[in-house]
């Protein structure tokens, strides 16, 4: 949640445009034309962004499952 900047509480529509604007914000191609330091930092940025955001999508999956599970 911290990685995109969310709380505990955020709705499945809420994670997915945080993960999109977080993005957004530093994705590699943007900085395709700085320094290799710079490109790897956001490329580092991105990964974490995309690991945070899976792990909230399987969260808030196993969470749906519970829910409708009898």
């Amino acid at each position: 949640y911290q990685v995109l900047g969310l709380s505990t509480s955020a709705s499945l529509d809420e994670i997915r445009t945080a993960y999109r604007r977080k993005i957004k914000e530093c994705h590699p191609d943007l900085f395709a034309t700085r320094s290799d330091k710079v490109r790897r930092c956001a490329e580092e940025k991105t990964k974490a962004i995309i690991a945070a955001y899976e792990e909230l999508l399987a969260r808030y999956g196993s969470e749906q499952e519970e829910v409708v599970a009898p």
